[in-house]
């Protein structure tokens, strides 16, 4: 007799549920091109909505932490704060004369509405007064294991 482990849970009213399969995702953090500043950002919302916060960790080409922004933000969603961490690592930027800027966020939500120039209406006389000032911006989005300092900075 072959035992099955299915029918022998249900016999003392013990149930099985699925089990998630993990899968290996290869990671890696590469610090910015000379001359770029890389601004790293999360923002977090316990509950969506939620009590909220935005994080930043800004480092130059030798890896260096140049600068940490933490902000409380109130009662928002993930997606609002998570935009609003960019803006304010955007700002940060445009107040520290750096003209070429990598933006990382693991949000790919608000990654896609900086490149399509879609930034909610809350944000966009923000993004507007900042969007030109620079050489060059770009925006890549990251698994939250890469960018793990700004993700526990934010929580």
């Amino acid at each position: 007799m072959m035992f099955n482990s299915a029918n022998f849970l249900s016999n003392i009213s013990i149930g099985a549920r699925p089990v998630k399969s993990s899968s290996i995702k290869y990671c890696r953090w590469f610090p910015p091109p000379t001359h770029v500043t890389k601004i790293c950002s999360d923002g977090v919302a316990r509950r969506n909505p939620g009590q909220a916060g935005a994080r930043i960790i800004i480092r130059d080409h030798n890896s260096s932490t140049l600068a940490t922004i933490a902000m409380g933000l109130g009662i928002c969603s993930n997606f609002i704060a998570e935009v609003v961490a960019i803006l304010l690592g955007i700002e940060w930027a445009v107040e520290n004369h750096k003209g070429n800027i990598w933006v990382v966020s693991d949000s790919m939500a608000a990654i896609k509405a900086f490149k399509d120039n879609k930034i909610p209406l809350f944000a966009r006389n923000r993004w507007n007064s900042v969007k030109n000032l620079f050489q060059q911006m770009k925006f890549s989005h990251s698994f939250r294991e890469v960018n793990f300092a700004a993700d526990a900075l934010a929580k």
